[in-house]
């Protein structure tokens, strides 16, 4: 169920952070509402349950912030992230997930998410996460970046094989025949 409100009172300096949740469990909501609006620089618009809603709330409440899990009802997190990428580039989307897995980070990443924080994490890993997505800039919780490290040295291992099994490269071999 959608839900939006807008925060009155208490002037702050600089500009407050907008953002959605998404979350299909109430208590998980309500606790993020709770330790967000704690923070002077930050403001809930809105939430929602909902995987199908979430794409329709941020066009309308144009959140800076997207935060949200991965299992949605309606429709996944990672689909969700890739639709709001596509039709609202100005919000950031934090995957916040239960799941610390290789697959999911790397996926969340390809689909556009800038921040993947896992709910084991600090409640200071989920701010600095919201802050730096805010700003444009990818975060990811200190349990993610071994996955992602691992993955990374994966691929750049498998790029040198493939290019070791190719032979040199096409300007080595012109500099080699001059």
């Amino acid at each position: 169920m959608a839900h939006s409100s807008t925060r009155s009172g208490g002037v702050t300096k600089g500009k407050m952070t907008r953002i959605l949740l998404a979350d299909d469990q109430q208590v998980v909501r309500q606790a993020l509402r709770c330790l967000l609006e704690r923070e002077t620089d930050l403001q809930v618009v809105g939430e929602t349950s909902d995987g199908l809603e979430i794409v329709p709330l941020v066009e309308r409440l144009r959140p800076d912030v997207l935060i949200t899990d991965v299992a949605m009802p309606g429709l996944y997190g990672l689909e969700v992230t890739r639709r709001v990428r596509e039709q609202a580039p100005g919000t950031g989307v934090v995957i916040l997930s239960r799941y610390l897995n290789e697959w999911y980070v790397t996926e969340a990443l390809r689909r556009g998410a800038l921040g993947f924080v896992v709910k084991q994490s600090d409640v200071a890993d989920l701010l600095r996460a919201v802050r730096t997505v805010a700003r444009g800039r990818r975060a990811l919780s200190r349990g993610v970046l071994a996955p992602v490290l691992m993955l990374s040295r994966g691929l750049d291992g498998r790029w040198r094989a493939r290019r070791a099994r190719s032979g040199p490269s096409r300007a080595r071999r012109r500099r080699r025949s001059s």
